[in-house]
């Protein structure tokens, strides 16, 4: 039976969401607005429904996969760029503020949503660290 999801990445070489596909046809390196815990994000499409076989009715998509917002724009990959780059600056800001403060941890990245009304800060730390 073919698969009737989309597999999308929001970072390269990371793990594989699954979504279900638009109306229209979608290809593989296209991008996509999904919605996330952590709000809008954009996402790179990385594999596709297979057709079905012949004679073979398409398989219904399973119900607890969650739909596409739409497809990315180009206002929604300058977003994601800027987004970027406020990262970097934010990551860079948080490591001199931990070495001020003593904090025995690698700051490793930030990630920003879409909508830039959220960042996730991801690190390393031996023991505890209690902010």
């Amino acid at each position: 039976m073919a698969s009737q999801v989309i597999g999308v990445r929001f970072r390269e070489a990371s793990r594989m969401y699954h979504f279900a596909p638009p109306e229209h046809e979608i290809f593989v390196g296209e991008y996509v607005v999904v919605e996330t815990p952590r709000g809008l994000e954009m996402a790179h499409v990385v594999t596709v429904p297979d057709p079905p076989a012949e004679g073979e009715a398409p398989s219904e998509v399973p119900a607890d996969v969650k739909p596409i917002v739409r497809m990315a724009t180009g206002d929604d990959r300058d977003q994601a760029l800027h987004n970027q780059e406020q990262a970097l600056i934010l990551l860079r800001r948080a490591r001199e503020l931990a070495a001020a403060y003593g904090l025995d941890l690698y700051l490793a990245g930030f990630q920003i949503n879409l909508g830039a009304n959220e960042a996730t800060g991801y690190f390393h730390a031996e023991a505890h660290v209690n902010f």
